[in-house]
């Protein structure tokens, strides 16, 4: 095992102060909803514009190929 690593030239912590839990309790946080994926049927004269966009706005282009 490598050895421990010891900070001695940092700031001194004498003045630090414990901070009082600030994280709401567990039934309070919001959760993300569950997403629904959909599948479409496009004619080809639409993709073609779609297609276009990400080029036309300089966005790199994934291929899902």
């Amino acid at each position: 095992m490598k050895k421990k690593i010891k900070y001695t030239d940092g700031p001194k912590m004498d003045n630090a102060r414990i901070v009082k839990d600030f994280l709401p309790p567990p039934e309070k946080l919001l959760f993300k909803k569950d997403l629904s994926y959909r599948s479409q049927k496009l004619k080809q004269n639409t993709l073609i514009p779609i297609n276009q966009m990400p080029i036309q706005n300089h966005m790199k282009v994934y291929s899902s190929a």
